[in-house]
Formats: C-alpha cells, sequence, structure tokens
C-alpha cells in the first residue's frame, strides 16, 4: 500500500501517524515509492519489497493500538504481534524477556529512541504507543540484532489539556487506578503526569499451602515542557515503578517433561516465600533544536537506577 492507502484504510488515526512518518523519512511519498529507498550510507540500498514489508509492520501496528488502554503491561500490549514470544528467565534474564522472529531483544528494547536494557517489567500507564519493527534493527537504530527493534514512546506535556481517570474491579482481587492528567501553565509550557495502582489474584492456588500468585504495581510519572511549538523544547520527566510479584511459572517438571499429574488448570505450584521485588527510577532530559521545517537536532540526557530481587521454588 502507498501511504495514501495506508492512511485512507486506518482512519484519521492512521493518517495522522503516516503524515509523521513521512516527515521524519521513515516512510517515502507515493510519487517516489516505487523507487529504491535509501536507509543510510552504510546500509546501502533498500528494495521496493523491503519497504512494503516494513509498511505492513505499521499497519499491523495500528491494528494493535485499536484499544491501548485494555493492555496493563508491555508483555500485554505485545501479545499479539506475530513472531514475538515470550520467555520465563530462561538464560538468568528476569523481567520483559522477548524473543522476535527467533533472537533475543533484551538489546534492542528502547525507550524513545535511547536503549532500555536493563531487567524489569515494564508497564504501559505512561506510554503513549509501542512501535514493533521486525527485521534488521540496524535499518533505523543501528547495531542490533536481526529480529527486530521494540520502541516505547513515552507520553509527552501537550498545549490542551487531557485529564482522564480511569478505575476498574474484577474476580480473585483485581482492582486498578489509573490518571493521566495534563495541564497547559503557559504560552509554551505544559506539564503532565501519570499515575497507576493495581493489584492482582489468581484463580491458580497452592493445593497444600493455599498460597497463589499476586501482583502488587504503582507507578508514577511527572513530566513537564518548556518552549512547546517553538524551535526550541525542552521535557524534563521522570518514572518511578514499584512492582511487588509472586510469579507463576506453570506446572512443576518430572524427568524433563510435565507432570501430567499436576497439570490441573486451578493449581499453583509456588511458596509462600517467592518473590519479585522491583523498583526503577528513569529521569530523562530531552531538548529539541528545530533548525529547518525538515532537520531537528535532538539531545538526550538519562539517568537511571533499577532495583531488583527475587527468589523462586
Amino acid at each position: 500500500k502507498t501511504a495514501h492507502e495506508m492512511a485512507a484504510y486506518l482512519g484519521h488515526e492512521g493518517e495522522a501517524l503516516v503524515l509523521r512518518l513521512l516527515r521524519d523519512g521513515y516512510l517515502t511519498h507515493p510519487a517516489v515509492a516505487a523507487q529504491p529507498v535509501a536507509a543510510d550510507r552504510f546500509d546501502g540500498k533498500r528494495s521496493l519489497a523491503t519497504t512494503r514489508m516494513f509498511l505492513f509492520d505499521i499497519c499491523e501496528r495500528m491494528f494493535a493500538r485499536r484499544a491501548p488502554g485494555r493492555a496493563e503491561s508491555l508483555r500485554e500490549a505485545l501479545r499479539n504481534v506475530s513472531g514475538l514470544s515470550f520467555n520465563a528467565a530462561e538464560g538468568g534474564r528476569s523481567g520483559d524477556n522477548m524473543m522476535l522472529r527467533g533472537f533475543y531483544t533484551f538489546g534492542d528494547i528502547y525507550l524513545d529512541g535511547i536503549r532500555d536494557t536493563a531487567q524489569y517489567n515494564r508497564e504501559v500507564f505512561n506510554l503513549e504507543q509501542v512501535d514493533v519493527l521486525r527485521g534488521a534493527a540496524a535499518m533505523l537504530f543501528g547495531r542490533g540484532q536481526a529480529g527486530g527493534v521494540i520502541n516505547q514512546v513515552s507520553k509527552a506535556p501537550m498545549l490542551y489539556g487531557i485529564n482522564k481517570l480511569s478505575a476498574g474491579i474484577g474476580t480473585d482481587g483485581y482492582d486498578e487506578l489509573k490518571a493521566d492528567l495534563n495541564q497547559r501553565i503557559g504560552e509554551t509550557t505544559a506539564f503532565r503526569i501519570n499515575m497507576m495502582s493495581r493489584n492482582e489474584g489468581s484463580s491458580r492456588t497452592n493445593p497444600y499451602t493455599g498460597t497463589e500468585p499476586e501482583v502488587h504495581r504503582m507507578g508514577f510519572a511527572p513530566s513537564i515542557s518548556f518552549g512547546l511549538g517553538t524551535d526550541h523544547e525542552v521535557t524534563l520527566s521522570h518514572l518511578w515503578v514499584k512492582t511487588q510479584d509472586r510469579a507463576d511459572y506453570g506446572i512443576p517438571f518430572l524427568n524433563g517433561k510435565p507432570n501430567q499429574q499436576r497439570a490441573e488448570a486451578g493449581n499453583y505450584y509456588g511458596v509462600d516465600g517467592n518473590f519479585d521485588d522491583s523498583e526503577t527510577n528513569i529521569s530523562t532530559f530531552n531538548y529539541l533544536f528545530k533548525i529547518s521545517p525538515d532537520t531537528q537536532w535532538r539531545t538526550v540526557l538519562r539517568a537511571a537506577n533499577y532495583k531488583r530481587a527475587y527468589w523462586a521454588v
């Protein structure tokens, strides 16, 4: 599909995305879509077939974003992406441990275009969208795996008010509260605060001790922007996420195979002493200088601290 066909097919939201990708150089204009596209001087030329495959991925991402509020974690947001699977701490890695087209992604997860390689459980309450690029990561992001790239795009302050509050309650001890507050405080200045609290139980319990898997997560993400709509934009943001989970690793194995006698849907075989606790703090300074209508200079400084402790039997 050409860019205009994609925009018409995906509706108003798709049109806005396509226009932004055209502006940033990620897509080509329909008038030149039939010509080979130069990715950069190191990659040489991309064929029309490769360009079309990349456009297909953009369409698939738009379909996944039809109901973004239903996803609670990055794992849930990506569970329907074809070619992407989740591991359960294989290789000694914990947190969001994923495979894309058969390759590890721990070196190809980004947060606002900056590598986000730490081992922690990512939440989506402060994300505007999640971009998944299937194919060689070097096409847009430099050195990386051949599987692709997962880029998280954070919510940022805007010059118009958006204030949302949502709450949810369900079975097995589920409750959630989210808030997204954006306020303009000057001609070119605005701040935004996103908050989240979620607790989950489970329908599965240990038949001997009564222990069940649990999820307890909290998050707070303030940000402020200066110079919005001008040639010099500055954004300061911070992300704090705390998790206290008791993970569910499935059923036990016997002689290298799943124990069929214990493979009942309602049985959980963790113990009270299992825990997976973490606390994440990420502070970011972003400066955008618009040199001309088609040229920008972006400077990003980031400081992060990750604390994690877990035990599983």
